[in-house]
């Protein structure tokens, strides 16, 4: 029996490999729609640092799993070049585009794809990469995640038909595969996270909580997540001296009973290692939601 709340794009994937299927998805949205194709190739000529502004991405092409220049037999997973018929693509070089959707981001790899020829390369992952960001610099090759395509296709509007169709397919597409979250969290969606929290930290029975509450909860952690990842690659101070905790979830008691939940809190925490170096400086970022007040 089919799911009806599954994704477009997730029911076409059926059992087929993802990592796979997510290129041919991104190839054949970049082909269809032109409001994808910009918002994908602005975000690429951004990222890459390419010089003046998109060119507009109805004359490019995005190929599935070219040849490199130099030949070879490993094949990075898209290029987007000029169509042959642009006549001022000749200007542009190809980008190459590697994806990983679980799998380690290697440097040998990387390294095999630069000495193929692919002067401008993107590795688009859905974790942060193992690969130090200062390395990838070294080795000339532009990191993207996912939540970056994700957030790039979140940002366009005042589409319709066609375009609208497969941009917002896409995206259910990213987050129903985990791979992106929502990062537009709204207030109403902050309130279903504040009385799912409620109701479950609630001793009587008959509270009936809606599973979208879960998503949104997640959406937080998830950019919780990220936030932490960001304080942590820009901290004067070396990373493998810091230690953290979270995101994940904790309470604030009530002044006048312990026992009672004041707070819920979603967040982490981070601080320097060593005996007694917590009470002396940390970093706590967190969402509270009050256990007692209605809004």
């Amino acid at each position: 029996m089919t799911d009806e709340s599954l994704p477009f794009f997730r029911i076409l994937a059926g059992s087929r490999p993802f990592e796979n299927y997510l290129s041919r998805t991104f190839q054949a949205c970049f082909t269809q729609s032109p409001a994808f194709a910009n918002s994908a190739l602005s975000l690429l000529w951004d990222k890459c640092r390419l010089k003046g502004d998109p060119p507009d991405a109805t004359a490019w092409v995005c190929d599935y799993q070219p040849a490199t220049p130099n030949g070879g037999k490993i094949r990075p997973d898209l290029r987007l070049r000029p169509s042959a018929d642009n006549v001022d693509g000749a200007q542009h070089k190809p980008i190459f585009i590697e994806s990983k959707v679980g799998a380690r981001l290697g440097e040998k790899q990387l390294k095999n794809y630069i000495d193929s020829g692919t002067e401008i390369l993107v590795a688009v992952t859905k974790n942060w990469p193992e690969v130090p960001r200062t390395r990838l610099e070294t080795l000339k090759v532009n990191h993207l995640r996912w939540q970056d395509v994700s957030r790039a296709l979140s940002s366009t509007s005042g589409h319709r038909g066609k375009d609208k169709f497969l941009c917002d397919a896409f995206l259910e597409f990213l987050e129903y595969s985990n791979m992106a979250y929502r990062e537009d969290i709204t207030l109403r969606q902050l309130e279903d996270v504040r009385r799912l929290l409620s109701k479950i930290s609630y001793p009587g029975r008959g509270f009936i909580v809606p599973g979208v509450s879960f998503a949104s909860a997640n959406s937080c952690l998830s950019l919780l997540q990220d936030a932490r990842r960001i304080a942590y690659e820009t901290m004067p101070t070396k990373p493998t001296e810091v230690a953290n905790w979270g995101p994940g979830y904790f309470h604030v008691p009530s002044g006048d009973d312990p026992a009672s939940i004041d707070l819920h809190a979603l967040g982490f925490e981070m601080y320097p290692k060593g005996k007694g170096q917590y009470s002396k400086i940390h970093l706590l970022c967190a969402l509270y939601f009050s256990a007692k007040k209605k809004k």
